[in-house]
């Protein structure tokens, strides 16, 4: 069991946490992601790829995808179906993260989403995301938390997660769309100071889902990974309400469709 430091959490709105048993979950999360990226390869795309990149590591097969792809027709399908990787999914009961959310004040700690992975190519603004709260993910639970680690070395060029210590106590903020890509940011452009969060291989961070944060311009060649795990306090919920739920993908809902109308024409 990792011991925190409670008070700088309450203080500040976030904690750095260190530890082996982090390195040595990472480093499953990447062999597990490796594999399915490896089966993409060679069940959907060209032998050749895979035969490049058959030995290379994680981030380098990423790496490589993305820098011969076009339209980003492997990294999104990478992106959609890692999302279902069962290492990645048992992140949502993992009892690291339940032991750590006990320790900073939630009596029952839920999945306030599944996790969730971030692939941030070279030098995309795109889906960069402006300064937020991940309490819009929930809306239900005050005392929510998040948490986000990188499966790649960070660097200034990468680009580093950038927090506000202490927004948390401003409690949520009004919210606007944004765009498709980033649907919703702070509606107001409040004079805040971020700073940098460089997280080590041992590391992961824990934030409220009431601080504000932005993700930071990976203006590197490399592709930036991350993943999010997010929790609610099931004593603490208003309204008295999961914040999500099990939804078939836009894909499966339009296969349904076309299903149905080809079930009618046949009839």
């Amino acid at each position: 069991m990792i011991n925190i430091d409670k008070s700088y959490y309450d203080q500040n709105g976030y904690l750095i946490i260190a530890g082996k048993n982090i390195l040595s979950l990472k480093n499953e999360i990447k062999a597990s992601l490796r594999e399915m990226a490896l089966t993409i390869l060679i069940n959907y795309y060209s032998p050749d790829i895979y035969e490049i990149v058959k030995n290379k590591s994680f981030d380098e097969i990423l790496d490589y995808c993305i820098s011969v792809e076009n339209n980003n027709e492997i990294s999104k399908v990478f992106y959609e179906l890692f999302t279902s990787n069962m290492t990645l999914n048992g992140l949502a009961v993992n009892r690291l993260f339940q032991d750590i959310s006990r320790q900073l004040g939630l009596n029952y700690p839920v999945p306030s989403t599944m996790p969730l992975i971030r692939i941030d190519r070279p030098k995309d603004e795109t889906y960069l995301v402006p300064a937020h709260q991940d309490f819009w993910s929930s809306m239900n639970c005050l005392n929510s938390v998040t948490y986000w680690f990188s499966l790649v070395d960070l660097s200034p060029e990468l680009g580093f997660l950038k927090v506000v210590p202490g927004s948390h106590k401003l409690g949520p903020l009004p919210m606007r769309f944004h765009k498709k890509e980033n649907p919703y940011i702070l509606k107001n452009n409040l004079d805040l100071s971020f700073i940098d969060v460089n997280l080590k291989e041992d590391e992961l961070l824990v934030f409220s889902q009431l601080l504000v944060h932005k993700s930071g311009k990976n203006v590197s060649e490399k592709t930036r990974i991350s993943i999010q795990v997010r929790h609610n306090d099931l004593t603490n919920l208003n309204p008295v309400s999961s914040s999500y739920v099990v939804n078939p993908s836009s894909t499966t809902s339009d296969l349904q469709k076309k299903w149905l109308e080809k079930s009618n024409d046949e009839t």
